[in-house]
């Protein structure tokens, strides 16, 4: 956009903030149509939006192999974890994801090692606690509890927009105690979209976590 002889650029909205051209007209539409509308965006999820990488895209793939090979070390270790967190159904989904995977462990005769944390504790799994995902202090002191008697950690923080400072706390813990922590960050935005303002009670931005990691 221009003014006078200046030009001015908007900044880059952030995926998670973008309206997907598929699902416009979804108010009007059939069930049907809803259906197949719906099934459109969720391959999307596969085979990327616009610009973006998909599940199907091969950078992606070493990724998931790399953190993969890392867990399976961890489970290795006889004091090993590894640490889905999460806030609102990012939790829930990480609750579902570790119990799924603890029972296997368990029909196969090893120990369960999976964890799971979501923001205003296992209250949140039914009901939204306000304000829980926005104290970083908290998230750090959640996971230092839960792990305290572990020796080799994979974390994995699930925040769509890379913006909950629940779990930006959590990963700003793992950074510092590398010899013990492997971070992982999962969200839908790239990360210089991550969310650049100031968190109360807190000196940095979960922008900056995203580009330590």
């Amino acid at each position: 956009m221009e003014h006078g002889s200046t030009t001015i650029v908007a900044p880059e909205q952030p995926i998670t903030e973008q309206s997907n051209p598929l699902s416009t007209n979804i108010d009007v539409a059939s069930p049907t149509e809803i259906a197949s509308i719906l099934y459109a965006c969720d391959k999307e999820i596969f085979n990327g939006w616009m610009d973006s990488q998909g599940l199907n895209d091969k950078l992606v793939h070493e990724k998931m192999y790399n953190i993969a090979r890392k867990i399976s070390q961890v489970m290795k270790e006889q004091n090993g974890s590894v640490v889905i967190s999460g806030c609102g159904t990012s939790g829930r989904l990480a609750y579902l994801t570790t119990k799924t995977f603890n029972r296997y462990l368990k029909s196969c005769g090893r120990t369960e090692c999976f964890q799971y944390l979501i923001a205003g504790g296992d209250r949140a799994l039914f009901r939204s606690v306000e304000l829980a995902e926005d104290d970083p202090v908290a998230g750090a002191l959640e996971l230092k509890k839960v792990t305290e008697s572990k020796t080799a950690v994979v974390f994995i923080g699930v925040t769509c927009g890379l913006s909950a400072p629940y779990v930006a706390g959590q990963l700003d813990y793992c950074l510092s105690r590398l010899d013990k922590f492997t971070p992982v960050l999962i969200g839908f935005n790239k990360r210089h979209q991550a969310r650049n303002v100031a968190i109360e009670k807190w000196d940095k931005t979960f922008l900056q976590i995203a580009q330590e990691m």
